[in-house]
């Protein structure tokens, strides 16, 4: 089967789709055709290697921790569900084809795989920390990095049990917040300050999820150190404040069935701003660390082939990523996707030094990004030169309302799949 795995603690570009054997279900498992994987922001920190003393890996490794996807082995002493099951989950190596998952609930039929697959570690993380940090109906919590998978899932769980929710994120998210119940702040300087005038009566509890080295303003609003808890700062007990990071499978299992029930009841919803294909593992994670997503970020690993927005060549041993980012009237997005996707097949898989072209429209669909994979940097120079590509460039421009590329620094060694 395809997996994503490293060979070494690195970044992103450490990320390869190899051919591994197949995992299978043991006591107290099931094992997953996997439809898609959430990408967590631990993911990356175990690539990169700074969990390596908590999580000691023997490399090569798979990556992933979160998957949703149809049962198809049953380990002994499992009842709850049967082969041909549609369920979501956390596991071991998800980035995958097959992944085994020691933890899980049946899909609702309404959930999509895709967004699915980003709620078994928002949602029992979300769970765990309102519990921890002690925090009651009627009382104030602010939630510094609000816009992601955790916190949305901490917004709609804290709105659920009556509780009074400050969040900071970018502008750019705020009315996502407030849609999820939460009175939205941005995370400058001046946070104490802006926070106290939106809370009058004063903070309850905070959570860090972002490690942006808030703790001591926390601190300074909540009046009590342990009345701050971080999942991302783990130096946050030095000034005694709570980090939290443990969780077993029975947590698990309870907060997969809270989870399923509140989407069932219209209660929760974690949207997918970003879905990638397994060979852009890499760039999901780099995505994941750069912060500021809306709802999740999510691997495609298996759709139907109507589905696929993939076109691929043989890449060799490595390649450099163009990242070409439009602006799009939502009624034209689709018109541009489809502009090119079309050009990619007809115009670039002529040119010399193209490899492959994956193409992501955010959850407004107000931005499509495109990621061009070339052979090298001279191929990208030589590409700017060609009349053909210059006319799709232009074809695009009509479409679009701006367009900006960006090289990807990184030379990466992540294969893209076989057309």
């Amino acid at each position: 089967m395809k997996a994503v795995q490293f060979n070494e603690y690195g970044g992103p570009e450490v990320l390869r789709v190899v051919e591994v054997d197949e995992p299978h279900a043991g006591p107290g498992q099931v094992r997953i055709a996997v439809r898609a994987a959430g990408v967590n922001g631990i993911d990356w920190k175990i690539r990169a290697g700074h969990l390596r003393q908590m999580i000691p890996l023997s490399l090569p490794a798979g990556i992933g921790m979160d998957a949703s996807g149809v049962v198809d082995e049953v380990g002994a002493g499992v009842d709850d569900v049967a082969v041909g099951d549609a369920v979501f989950g956390a596991g071991a190596a998800t980035y995958a084809e097959f992944a085994v998952l020691s933890a899980w609930a049946k899909k609702p039929a309404a959930l999509g795989f895709e967004e699915a697959a980003g709620y078994p570690i928002p949602v029992e993380t979300a769970a765990r920390i309102l519990r921890q940090v002690g925090v009651l109906p009627g009382e104030t919590l602010v939630v510094s990095g609000a816009s992601g998978g955790v916190g949305s899932a901490v917004l709609q769980l804290a709105r659920a049990q009556g509780i009074t929710v400050i969040a900071t994120a970018s502008a750019r998210n705020h009315a996502y917040l407030r849609s999820l119940g939460a009175i939205p702040t941005t995370y400058e300087a001046g946070l104490v300050a802006r926070v106290r005038a939106l809370a009058p009566r004063g903070i309850d509890a905070a959570l860090d999820l972002a490690g942006s080295g808030v703790i001591a303003d926390l601190i300074e609003l909540t009046g009590k150190p342990a009345k701050v808890l971080s999942i991302a700062d783990f130096t946050a007990p030095a000034q005694g404040a709570q980090v939290s990071a443990q969780t077993t499978d029975a947590d698990r299992r309870v907060a997969l069935a809270a989870a399923a029930r509140l989407f069932t009841e219209g209660a929760l919803r974690i949207p997918v701003e970003w879905t990638y294909a397994l060979a852009a593992a890499g760039e999901a994670q780099v995505a994941s660390a750069a912060g500021h997503v809306r709802g999740r970020l999510v691997i495609r690993v298996a759709a139907p082939a109507s589905e696929a927005r993939t076109t691929t060549l043989d890449p060799g041993a490595g390649y450099v990523t163009i990242i070409n980012t439009y602006v799009v009237a939502p009624e034209r997005a689709e018109a541009l996707l489809e502009m090119l996707v079309r050009a990619t097949e007809e115009t670039l898989r002529q040119v010399p030094g193209f490899v492959s072209a994956n193409f992501h429209l955010n959850l407004d669909r107000t931005r499509l990004v495109n990621y061009a994979q070339w052979q090298s940097r001279e191929a990208i120079a030589a590409a700017g030169t060609d009349p053909r590509v210059a006319a799709r460039i232009r074809e695009a421009g009509e479409i679009a309302d701006s367009f900006t590329p960006v090289l990807y620094e990184l030379r990466s060694s992540v294969r893209a799949p076989d057309a």
